[in-house]
């Protein structure tokens, strides 16, 4: 997240606490193998979370957050073909609110995966 923060203030410092800092869902997704995953889909347009690598927003058509993923998908044309990425749990959920057919990148946050609503409810 700090390269994004970067990105959003190249003229601001950003401060990263710990340099080996890491993003479980960041790793589920290398760039040079999700540009190979996206050219099986030359006609699709990709939608990527951001919290994603500053590469892999680079790969991206539209780089989304999770309060609007579902409005940036709704506001493209019913027939747009779309990858989405690299979190498959937030495609998942876009996909049920707006009932499009997404292709999802099977990646996830280790932390998210480790909760469930049998875990939660106990």
């Amino acid at each position: 997240m700090a390269e994004t923060a970067k990105i959003l203030s190249p003229t601001k410092k950003v401060l990263l606490p710990d340099a080996k800092a890491g993003c479980s869902l960041s790793d589920s997704c290398p760039p040079h193998l999700f540009a190979k995953f996206k050219e099986q889909y030359p006609d699709h347009l990709v939608i990527t979370y951001v919290n994603c690598t500053a590469e892999l927003k680079a790969l991206s058509d539209i780089v989304c957050t999770s309060s609007n993923a579902v409005q940036i998908v709704e506001s493209l044309p019913e027939d747009q073909k779309i990858i989405f990425g690299p979190d498959r749990n937030l495609g998942a959920y876009v996909k049920k609110k707006t009932g499009r057919d997404l292709v999802l990148w099977n990646g996830a946050c280790m932390v998210h995966e480790i909760f469930s609503q049998d875990k939660i409810d106990r």
